[in-house]
């Protein structure tokens, strides 16, 4: 198989898992929250005190304290999480459409948790 088919045939894939009226929803809706994570923390970032809670699993005290820039983890995790997972369900799709539609939710699920606990944090401190 030549390379052009190749990657006509990549191509293909990403749009068929696109095309499915589901998960162009559930992209968007995702691909929302991520713009969101970073829209709310450059809006406030310079509100934001040089140190914040961000390590609640630590001990109550110092331990739990980062400096502000480390805020950017929560964006950076949805983010690496929403590319590779609707990545896979992509390329899942033609073959499992359940685990391809689980991947994409439960993509949706980690951007709104992070989306929720930035949001806490950031109107915690500021």
């Amino acid at each position: 198989m030549s390379l052009t088919k190749k990657i006509g045939l990549f191509l293909s894939k990403l749009g068929s898992s696109w095309q499915d009226r589901i998960n162009n929803l559930l992209f968007r809706l995702n691909l929302a929250l991520v713009i969101f994570q970073y829209l709310i923390l450059a809006l406030k970032f310079s509100q934001l005190p040089e140190q914040l809670p961000l390590y609640y699993s630590l001990s109550w005290g110092e331990s739990q304290l980062t400096a502000s820039s480390q805020l950017f983890l929560l964006p950076i995790i949805s983010t690496i999480v929403f590319i590779t997972n609707h990545f896979f369900a992509s390329f899942l799709f033609s073959q499992d459409r359940l685990l391809s539609r689980l991947l994409i939710i439960f993509s949706l699920i980690v951007s709104v948790f992070i989306g929720y606990s930035l949001t806490k944090i950031i109107f915690l401190v500021s």
